[in-house]
């Protein structure tokens, strides 16, 4: 949203942004405007508390539309034209919270909690102008289980800031200036460790692997941390598989660039800005087959697909890919060359620019 938000302005349009925030502020980041708001940690109370917040805000400010990318914030938005971008819906995450759990009580309530609360995305999806998909599985989401008319879809896929995410010459000493042996082979999950993204199916790979030279690296903080950080102690694996909570953008390009693959082991997904950016950075991609997966992964060409989602079928990759240095070049190239011409910032946000003209 942010990458998005500095393109509108360069472009000659003025954004602000509204935020969750432990701390009620506004300030600016570059040239673009940030306002964050406090509000209870409380599920269903957090999201209407904060849609509040942000329509009371907005309503001394001279806005021409209002960009919602979390649905339910646009609960108390009536103002404005209204644009809605659907990254994931409310009843997708919860489909897949359930069939990623390992039923624990959270992932059973989680799992209740956002399908119950779709009326939410709902509300949202009616009110709105245009609906923008992320990809064409959120489109058929839209259609079949909101009842969102076709005419009110667009489809814009998430965009990759390539001055930012770019591919580096010398990834031995890329791996070198992370704290890795430039011999070690890179395997790199980046995002949030929540039950949909199913990383424990990553971590069960790398114990079937179990190679010397292999080292994975999990980037990303949230619920399931520490029951991953537990079940890599239990598996044994050691220092070959390190979690980093949080990095910046400069030192995440030097952990993309230092992977040799990347995994995104996910039930459920909209346009994931991670594979994206790792694909930018010319890095071959392992995912297993989620809906909407096909919108980025040529299979056997920039990337691989998992034929089932197994520890199994995973290891098997992995380690083909660990085996075939010609392959994974091959795929390096492809990747790149799919990101500027389909997912680069500026086709997202032209067509962006075109659904707010069309609306005005």
């Amino acid at each position: 949203m942010y990458e998005l938000s500095k393109k509108l302005l360069e472009k000659g349009h003025e954004v602000e942004i509204c935020a969750f925030g432990n701390a009620t502020l506004a300030y600016k980041k570059g040239n673009v405007r940030i306002n964050r708001f406090s509000t209870v940690d409380v599920p269903l109370i957090r999201v209407l508390d904060l849609s509040r917040k942000i329509s009371r805000y907005l309503e001394n400010g001279d806005f021409d539309i209002y960009h919602v990318h979390t649905a339910p914030l646009a609960f108390f938005l009536d103002k404005k034209p209204l644009v809605v971008t659907a990254h994931t819906t409310i009843f997708g995450e919860g489909k897949s919270i359930e069939v990623s759990s390992g039923g624990s009580l959270f992932d059973v309530v989680s799992s209740f909690y956002y399908k119950e609360m779709r009326f939410l995305d709902k509300r949202a999806y009616q009110k709105a102008k245009v609906v923008i998909a992320v990809n064409d599985n959120i489109k058929d989401e839209l259609e079949r289980v909101y009842n969102t008319s076709k005419k009110k879809i667009a489809t814009i896929y998430n965009g990759v800031n390539t001055k930012i995410f770019y591919a580096v010459k010398n990834k031995g000493r890329t791996k070198e200036e992370i704290g890795l042996d430039p011999q070690d082979f890179v395997v790199l999950y980046v995002g949030r460790l929540e039950a949909r993204k199913n990383v424990g199916l990553l971590i069960d790979a790398m114990r079937l692997l179990r190679k010397e030279s292999m080292v994975t690296l999990i980037v990303g903080k949230g619920s399931k941390e520490d029951s991953l950080k537990r079940m890599s102690n239990h598996l044994g694996l050691g220092t070959s598989l390190k979690f980093v909570r949080y990095v910046k953008d400069s030192d995440l390009l030097k952990i993309y660039n230092a992977a040799d693959i990347f995994v995104l082991p996910s039930v459920y997904e909209g346009m994931p800005l991670s594979m994206l950016e790792a694909m930018a950075c010319g890095v071959p991609t392992i995912a297993t087959n989620f809906p909407g997966v096909e919108n980025i992964i040529r299979n056997g060409e920039n990337g691989i697909i998992l034929e089932k989602t197994s520890a199994e079928c995973l290891a098997e990759k992995i380690g083909y890919l660990y085996r075939e240095s010609k392959v994974r070049g091959n795929m390096s190239m492809k990747a790149i060359q799919l990101i500027n011409e389909k997912f680069s910032l500026e086709v997202a946000v032209k067509k962006t620019i075109d659904v707010y003209d069309q609306i005005k």
